[in-house]
């Protein structure tokens, strides 16, 4: 873990140093001793190297502001030509799971600091890698999502954009024994797009 210690500086950048962001990086065993040392010396400390979510949300730059606590993601229902019953329901999950577990934020039905909504606007499977007579090697699965973040409190933190992702597989193996785990796949994918937009928009 590396780290720079000031001592008797009180502020980073013109910015006050949260103390919420010190008692984050408590949570973390080995530094609670080090820490409370360096607090009783007049030190701040700022972590360059962040290990496990201990620090992952302390400073601007990749991060929220601290009044940001509550998201609200809806549905993001499928209007892309080919149906497939679950894809709503997998990217609408995928991307809640993403912030559970990736974000200090916490879900709400309603009234969200954050307010998250969208929709799928292409599913398509196409060949690629075209070989001699043109016989394709492999097909493509792309996924295109548009996705809309706003924020009445801070709309600063507004923001639009389509994300798209594919995942190339044999031309040989069954689009329909293959389509579930290659959805979910590029859910995860495409949700972890999402919340590096959200969380860089700041």
């Amino acid at each position: 873990m590396a780290c720079i210690i000031y001592k008797d500086f009180p502020t980073w950048a013109g910015q006050p140093a949260s103390p919420g962001s010190l008692a984050r990086c408590n949570r973390i065993p080995a530094a609670k001793g080090f820490l409370g040392g360096l607090r009783r010396r007049g030190y701040w400390v700022l972590f360059l190297a962040v290990v496990g979510s201990g620090c992952a949300y302390s400073f601007r730059g990749g991060a929220l502001p601290p009044e940001v606590r509550t998201i609200q993601i809806e549905a993001f229902p499928n209007e892309a030509e080919v149906v497939i019953p679950t894809l709503s329901q997998t990217f609408t999950e995928a991307i809640r799971q993403k912030f559970i577990t990736q974000t200090p934020l916490s879900l709400t039905r309603s009234g969200g600091d954050l307010v998250l909504r969208g929709r799928i606007t292409e599913y398509r499977v196409a060949p690629v890698a075209i070989q001699g007579g043109q016989q394709a090697a492999q097909n493509r699965l792309s996924i295109t999502i548009f996705v809309e973040c706003q924020s009445t409190r801070f709309p600063e933190l507004s923001w639009q954009q389509s994300f798209m992702n594919f995942i190339d597989f044999p031309a040989t193996a069954n689009v329909g024994q293959v389509q579930e785990a290659l959805i979910q796949e590029l859910a995860e994918r495409l949700a972890q797009d999402i919340v590096n937009k959200t969380l860089s928009n700041w």
